[in-house]
C-alpha cells in the first residue's frame, strides 16, 4: 500500500506541528514520531487502518491520531 500526503493535507499536517513545536516541542517531536510510525504500520499493514465512514467502498482508510485524522 503506498501512503501519502496530499499538497493540502501535508501543509496542515507541518502547520499542526509547528503550533505544537511553539508550546512544547518534545511532544511535537513525540507527535511526528508517533504518526511516522502509524504511517508506516498502515503502509505494511493496510487492514490495520479502517473504511473512511464517508466512503466505505473506495478502499483507502483511515487511521485516527488524535486530534487528526489520516486518510
Amino acid at each position: 500500500m503506498q501512503v501519502r500526503f496530499t499538497p493540502t493535507a501535508l501543509e496542515e499536517h507541518l502547520v499542526a506541528i509547528k503550533f505544537i513545536r511553539q508550546k512544547n516541542p518534545k511532544a511535537a517531536w513525540d507527535y511526528l514520531e508517533h504518526v511516522e510510525k502509524v504511517l508506516e504500520q498502515l503502509k505494511l499493514f493496510p487492514n490495520s487502518g479502517r473504511s473512511i465512514p464517508e466512503y466505505p467502498n473506495t478502499g483507502y482508510q483511515e487511521v485516527i491520531i488524535p486530534p487528526n485524522r489520516y486518510i
